[in-house]
């Protein structure tokens, strides 16, 4: 009644050894010499290699594929997270503990690695059970990766080739399907905290999940490391998955992305396939699509093919870069390959160097018994066998053919494109690959008593009016840009009285430099001095001007074009450069400056307008010259600063 424990010894036998409690102790299920289960379900395998000083941990989760739907994107800002931070060590402490274990790491929802040397596996195990079961997604990480997954969905709607793999992915796997649907601006900005950590619980499981290890070290070795690292973890299974159909096209069709100014056409041409390891006919695919992949290289363009193996659903792809003026040709020439693998059996040459190439993969010591059950199944391979894999898995009538193309310049040409002698149909996607309702207008009619003048006017009423601008006779601008983890520096300045510089430094270095003073002026490039000649003179006095705007009578209103379904007004300025300008704002969002010196145009996009004293400067710049893009922030923007000669020597 006072509390006091009284102990009793009436009747009770006095034991040696204490008995012990089985719940302080791991419970291992041994399935062979190399592999066992621990009771939380997780299946731990060794794979034994004497020579190895370092050992290899790789945890496979296995779950099978899903989508996320209104959060697509929610897979890659939790990958980013994953493995920097976690519930009991900072970002910072992590990296500490890689650096002292001398270890590298790669963690994400469905496979995670860590490599490390052995001495130190109990402490690597230790880390990385912490990083892969117990993390955290702290706010400012989750905003920061929306906005780094934001910018790159941005970037690749401005690359050619991106565009075209998103945009073939999407249309064959379908746009719900795990395979293919692809993250969106609005579906990022959809994910939270919240629903990023319940991602991870869901996900994040053990039911299904392999762990390996590879090292000169046993089963019995291994096991008192995961008494108190992965043994805790507790049993799971993930929470959904998403099972959806994917369907080919019943008749083959052309699918445009129209992209303006593209010399080349990036084609794909694509068909999903049940077709897996376990496929019969699987290697003779392989064998097909290999020497089809040989006949694509005889054209006078880039062509491949190949295969993406997936167990749920296969992708047969073709890539091909076209100019842009032998688009249709092109992708006719594709065919007729396609076509070839398809009707006429390869040589007996054909098939020994395809399966000699396939056998390469297992030129491996630790390989030699998956070359045998390897060898043992393209031994039986005839011509034939691969001739009708191709039919079955090359599925010629029900291609996708996704054109990145300039439309504009080429669309009367695409009646030339034909399967079995019938033209294709076509299909119009924007760049993020949704079907477009119509057609896009390459004729449309410009909008009645539209001109370069009334743009312009647009323009200067949009960014503070013709009084302050017509106010500034001089401009210094001043912007840095990361490239390589090289800092570079690009300084402007510009007047109205025709004087002009740019100059570009890399880590304060001088790299280049284009002056203009009165009527001479010079471009330094590696070192070595060019004088300007005429044509040069008269496009550097235009760059120098801060405001084109102001001059219309030497700009032309050439057309009206939709981008990403909004409709720009395009104005040619004196043959130097079209400028486009947002119809709904009036702002200018992008140039094209068309060097005289080279076949390379330059495309300048401009966004992130803000207020300098009145007037709206766009303070984010993204210059792409080719396949390179370099993203410039304005650092200075000083108006009417007072310039000396020498500023433009």
């Amino acid at each position: 009644m006072l509390g006091i424990l009284v102990l009793s010894f009436s009747h009770a036998q006095v034991r040696d050894v204490e008995p012990v409690d089985q719940n302080l102790e791991p419970a291992f299920t041994d399935i062979d010499a190399n592999s066992f289960r621990l009771k939380n379900g997780l299946l731990v395998k060794i794979v034994r290699n004497r020579s190895m000083g370092d050992v290899n941990l790789q945890l496979d989760i296995n779950n099978p594929p899903h989508s996320d739907f209104e959060l697509a994107g929610i897979d890659e800002v939790t990958n980013a997270i994953l493995g920097t931070v976690s519930k009991d060590l900072t970002s910072a402490e992590i990296n500490q503990q890689l650096n002292t274990l001398r270890a590298t790491m790669d963690i994400n929802l469905s496979t995670s690695t860590m490599t490390l040397p052995l001495s130190k596996l109990q402490e690597g195990l230790t880390l990385f059970a912490e990083v892969t079961t117990d993390a955290i997604f702290p706010q400012v990480r989750v905003e920061a990766e929306k906005e780094a997954l934001i910018a790159n969905i941005e970037k690749i709607r401005r690359d050619a080739e991106e565009i075209a793999d998103n945009v073939a992915i999407r249309l064959a796997y379908g746009y719900e399907h795990p395979y293919g649907e692809r993250p969106r601006i609005p579906t990022v900005r959809a994910i939270n905290v919240n629903n990023i950590f319940l991602h991870y619980q869901a996900n994040y499981t053990v039911d299904d999940a392999v762990l390996t290890i590879e090292g000169n070290i046993t089963r019995d070795e291994v096991k008192p490391y995961l008494e108190y690292t992965f043994a805790p973890w507790t049993p799971s299974k993930p929470l959904f998955e998403t099972t959806i159909k994917t369907e080919n096209v019943q008749y083959a069709q052309l699918n445009i992305v129209d992209v303006r100014g593209l010399n080349k056409s990036e084609v794909r041409i694509v068909n999903t396939t049940l077709l897996n390891e376990s496929t019969a006919d699987f290697y003779a695919a392989k064998i097909a699509v290999l020497v089809l992949d040989r006949y694509l290289s005889t054209l006078p363009f880039s062509a491949k093919a190949n295969l993406t193996i997936e167990d749920e659903v296969s992708l047969f792809n073709i890539s091909a870069e076209i100019p842009t003026t032998e688009t249709a040709t092109g992708i006719m020439d594709v065919l007729s390959a396609a076509q070839r693998i398809r009707t006429i059996p390869i040589t007996t040459e054909e098939l020994t160097q395809a399966k000699n190439l396939i056998l390469q993969d297992y030129d491996n010591e630790f390989l030699i018994e998956e070359r045998e059950e390897v060898l043992a199944r393209l031994d039986s391979i005839s011509a034939d066998d691969v001739r009708l894999a191709a039919v079955e898995h090359i599925k010629y009538n029900q291609f996708r053919i996704i054109a990145v193309c300039d439309a504009r310049a080429i669309y009367d040409t695409f009646k030339f494109i034909k399967i079995r002698n019938k033209k294709v149909p076509e299909r119009f996607y924007n760049r993020a690959g949704d079907r477009l309702e119509a057609a896009p207008e390459f004729d449309r009619p410009l909008p009645e008593d539209a001109s370069a003048t009334t743009v312009f006017n647009k323009y200067i009423n949009a960014i503070g009016g013709l009084a302050l601008t017509t106010e500034i006779k001089s401009l210094y601008v001043n912007m840095r840009a990361n490239v390589n983890e090289s800092r570079l520096q690009l300084e402007l300045r510009k007047t109205t009285a025709g004087n002009y510089m740019s100059a570009l430094s890399i880590e304060g270095n001088l790299m280049s430099k284009l002056a203009k003073k009165g009527d001479s002026g010079y471009v330094l490039k590696n070192n070595q001095r060019v004088t300007l000649d005429s044509i040069q003179l008269e496009d550097a006095r235009f760059k120098g001007l801060p405001f084109l705007e102001l001059y219309p009578e030497e700009a032309k209103l050439v057309r009206i074009e939709a981008i990403d379904d909004q409709d720009f007004l395009i104005v040619d300025f004196n043959g130097i450069s079209e400028e486009y300008y947002d119809v709904e704002t009036g702002l200018k969002t992008m140039s094209i400056i068309k060097r005289k010196d080279v076949d390379i145009p330059i495309e300048n996009r401009y966004s992130d307008y803000k207020r300098v004293e009145g007037i709206l400067y766009p303070t984010k710049i993204i210059q792409k010259i080719g396949d390179s893009e370099i993203v410039f922030e304005v650092d200075e923007i000083v108006i009417n600063p007072m310039f000396e000669p020498e500023d433009f020597d």
